[in-house]
């Protein structure tokens, strides 16, 4: 089935709202305020039917119903694209979010919470958001049966006996015995469990051992690990690594 593009007009604020898409110009006499994806038929008319309860996206939420209070109608909903294949449909929405702008970035007056195309793709959390998140994680690992699990779930055991069933193959439970023989023999020696030991107190992530952390060098300042790097510049422990990882960036590098 063929995917769409909609979009969301607020009809309380007249206007005139140009924008260059794909070098076609799209004009609009109202104000847009959301950018959407579609693949079932009713898709578009969805975020009519949100509650306060179930609304992820809160702002979104109101504007329609501030728009219902004050016209007396719902928003106006157009369908600009039709019979767009998947990879198109999310590269124009991502290019619709980008020209129009996003209200929570100060570049426009969509209501979109991300950069579109994928999901959460873009998206920035609030700090409340990330402490409900927080919250949620400790009350679930409040719980002793849980944390017993996840740590089970962790184990090279636990890999072997799942997916060894699952996918009955001998070429992975040989990968797997192979994996299980190269950490024993890593921790075999003593000085590599020193070493281990030593960077958890100093830098360790999630107080896990990481016997081949590297030196890296970041503006021409010599961290011991990425992580630390990460923590003491701000930069993103994902973004740090692909840097390090690309000629393209040579203030990043392994020491």
């Amino acid at each position: 089935m063929k995917y769409y593009i909609y979009i969301y007009l607020d009809q309380t604020k007249f206007g005139d709202f140009n924008y260059l898409i794909n070098n076609i110009w799209l004009s609009f006499k109202y104000e847009p305020f959301y950018v959407g994806l579609g693949k079932r038929k009713d898709r578009l008319f969805e975020h009519l039917k949100e509650s306060e309860s179930t609304a992820y996206n809160k702002h979104k939420f109101r504007r329609i119903n501030k728009i219902k209070r004050i016209a007396n109608k719902n928003p106006i909903i157009i369908k600009l694209y039709e019979n767009l294949s998947p990879e198109n449909a999310k590269q124009l929405e991502i290019k619709m979010i980008t020209t129009i702008g996003r209200r929570n970035l100060l570049t426009g007056p969509l209501t979109n919470l991300t950069d579109g195309g994928d999901g959460l793709l873009g998206y920035k959390p609030t700090n409340k958001t990330k402490e409900k998140w927080k919250k949620s994680i400790d009350k679930y690992y409040s719980i002793p049966e849980n944390r017993k699990q996840a740590g089970y779930y962790n184990t090279i055991e636990w890999f072997t006996r799942y997916y060894g069933k699952k996918l009955g193959s001998k070429k992975y439970r040989k990968g797997i015995e192979r994996m299980r023989k190269s950490i024993h023999k890593t921790y075999k020696d003593q000085s590599i469990r020193d070493k281990c030991a030593n960077f958890n107190d100093k830098n360790g992530m999630y107080g896990k051992p990481c016997p081949t952390a590297r030196e890296v060098i970041i503006y021409k300042k010599i961290y011991n690990s990425i992580y630390k790097a990460s923590k003491e510049t701000n930069i993103p422990y994902t973004t740090l690594s692909q840097r390090l990882n690309s000629k393209n960036f040579p203030d990043f590098k392994f020491s």
